[in-house]
């Protein structure tokens, strides 16, 4: 861990309960369109939300998929399309819900609405 001195930015979280308490452990500057921010300690999950959470990218593509927990996105984009990977890593099949009508690279039909992932199985989506 590393107690931060702020010089530019601001102060977005402390330490607490531990040597550190009181002590900067998050700072975060704005910076032409965007923000940057510098972490002094190791993550964790809490730490992994907290700053997802903050930066807005907590629950991203939640207009056009509901996804449970087990289920993990990827997405990767080529010329003006985002390839949208869902991969069920579960030993059991797990539902999800397409809320925009896409592509499925897979299967080459287009999908809407709630859908079964299969056990250790993906599906990709061509969101255009």
């Amino acid at each position: 861990n590393e107690v931060l001195t702020v010089t530019d930015g601001d102060e977005i979280a402390k330490y607490d309960g531990n040597y550190y308490s009181g002590g900067t452990a998050a700072v975060m500057k704005k910076t032409g369109s965007g923000e940057a921010y510098y972490y002094g300690c190791v993550f964790n999950e809490d730490t992994a939300a907290f700053v997802a959470r903050t930066a807005g990218i907590a629950a991203p593509y939640t207009d056009i998929l509901d996804l449970p927990e087990q289920i993990e996105l990827a997405v990767r984009s080529k010329n003006g399309a985002d390839y949208i990977f869902l991969l069920n890593y579960t030993n059991v099949p797990v539902k999800v819900e397409i809320r925009k009508r896409m592509d499925n690279i897979c299967s080459g039909k287009k999908e809407y609405g709630e859908r079964t992932i299969d056990a250790y199985d993906c599906i990709v989506y061509k969101n255009v």
